[in-house]
């Protein structure tokens, strides 16, 4: 087997892009590069083929299994991508696996080509997986991770295999506005979530497993190492890092002189703990997942979460030198006029950073069932795909379950990115960095 060639394809995930200035926020394949790791020391020759770096197929030699993750908004390009494996290398294997594989494989199995599908985490199959798929297993085959991967276990991403600088050499998202840049916009140090919000299908579980810190050192260092000046925790809720890992995090963030955001719950942040980690001067944002200040659409998701609560958190930030951020869902069930305009003016006269999105259904929750009494599964994954962009251009909101019209929700999203002006610096100066931003690919990542 160690002659055997393995091709990990992450479908094109393109987040805030300037379309005037063809340039796009980049984001690390994390999960491929820990799929890399158990590869690579079992002997397979391992590439990343990454369609959001300009990457396509016919770069990479022919392999004998292919690796193809989404989200759930990348059906249409994973069904590309399968299509161009299945044309031009009909005999190669091909093994489905990532998140949206997890929550969706009920729909997938009939709509998607493949030999198999590893639905949790992977590390811990995917050797035995792609031995199987090589010995002839076919007929999509289903491995399901019962178990998670526990903490010992965690791996360090082979980052050796992606070209780091090219993911620092991005546009500056407008959310990170309180960080230096060049900045990575992904770092992820723990998995699961214990909540049981109505939107979300966590594809980690609900046991909080946190990376060991060795690891987390050895990931800082590689990014300060590539020019990295700060970086984006994308944990759910970075708290349940636990205080001493925290504390690590923060020390080791210090040393190598890069700054951070992360995210956090509302309910979860004491002023205990903004007073211990604000002593490291490391941590410049907390994004909340409010999604409303509506108290009946927060009840309606199960977010557990209250009003004041939110209100109280924007103040313990002030308290403590730290921009906060919240993340806004356009069209949540029971949002009404004035909760909307509750929302906008906390936010305008707070001076709070909005991350907003149109509700969309995730497969496998109360919504998306819901979704599926609107249109069939194609049209509900296809319409996913560029979710935000096609409903303002079509100035039509796909899924309505909220209080107010979908020219009031339409207003609402552009009102909150109007907002979003508001923390653009009035002068870029990302080219003295000598790291440049502009993209020469965009448009050929789909040129399969």
């Amino acid at each position: 087997m160690k002659d055997k060639k393995i091709v990990l394809v992450s479908c094109n995930m393109f987040v805030d892009i300037d379309h005037a200035a063809k340039s796009e926020s980049r984001f690390v394949p994390e999960g491929l590069l820990y799929l890399s790791t158990p590869l690579l020391a079992a002997g397979f020759d391992v590439e990343i083929c990454d369609l959001a770096k300009g990457d396509d197929l016919s770069q990479h030699a022919a392999a004998d299994v292919y690796g193809v993750t989404g989200l759930p908004n990348q059906y249409t390009r994973m069904q590309v991508v399968i299509r161009e494996i299945r044309r031009s290398h009909p005999r190669a294997k091909i093994i489905l696996g990532g998140p949206f594989v997890t929550c969706a494989l009920e729909w997938l199995r009939d709509l998607l080509d493949f030999d198999m599908a590893v639905v949790g985490e992977g590390e811990s199959v995917i050797v035995s997986a792609v031995i199987d798929v090589l010995n002839g297993v076919s007929g999509k085959k289903v491995i399901a991770t019962n178990h998670a991967v526990k903490t010992a276990d965690f791996c360090h991403p082979a980052l050796e295999k992606i070209d780091i600088r090219w993911y620092l050499n991005g546009w500056h998202r407008p959310i990170n506005y309180s960080l230096p840049y060049p900045t990575i916009n992904n770092i992820v140090l723990s998995r699961g979530c214990p909540r049981s919000c109505n939107f979300c299908r966590q594809p980690f579980g609900k046991r909080i497993r946190v990376m060991p810190k060795e690891n987390i050192s050895y990931i800082l260092e590689s990014y300060a190492r590539a020019g990295a000046k700060s970086v984006r925790f994308q944990d759910d809720n970075w708290q349940y890092l636990g205080i001493e890992t925290i504390k690590h995090v923060l020390q080791k963030l210090a040393d190598l002189g890069l700054q951070a955001a992360f995210n956090s719950r509302v309910d979860d942040l004491s002023d205990k703990f903004l007073r211990e980690i604000s002593q490291f001067n490391v941590i410049k944002q907390i994004c909340f997942g409010v999604e409303s200040l509506s108290q009946q659409s927060l009840d309606a998701m199960k977010k557990g979460i209250s009003v004041e609560e939110i209100k109280r958190v924007v103040g313990l930030c002030r308290k403590y030198g730290i921009d906060p951020a919240f993340f806004i869902m356009v069209g949540t069930p029971n949002e009404t006029s004035s909760s909307i305009e509750t929302t906008l003016d906390l936010i305008e006269v707070e001076k709070v950073f909005p991350q907003c999105t149109f509700l969309l259904p995730i497969p496998s929750t109360i919504y998306w069932e819901d979704f599926l009494k609107r249109y069939s599964v194609i049209e509900a994954f296809s319409m996913s795909d560029g979710w935000d962009v096609r409903q303002s251009e079509a100035q039509k909101i796909f899924y309505n379950i909220s209080d107010v019209s979908d020219r009031e929700l339409l207003d609402y999203y552009s009102r909150l990115k109007k907002l979003q002006n508001n923390f653009r610096k009035e002068e870029e100066c990302y080219e003295k960095t000598g790291f440049g931003f502009m993209s020469q690919i965009l448009g050929k990542s789909s040129g399969l």
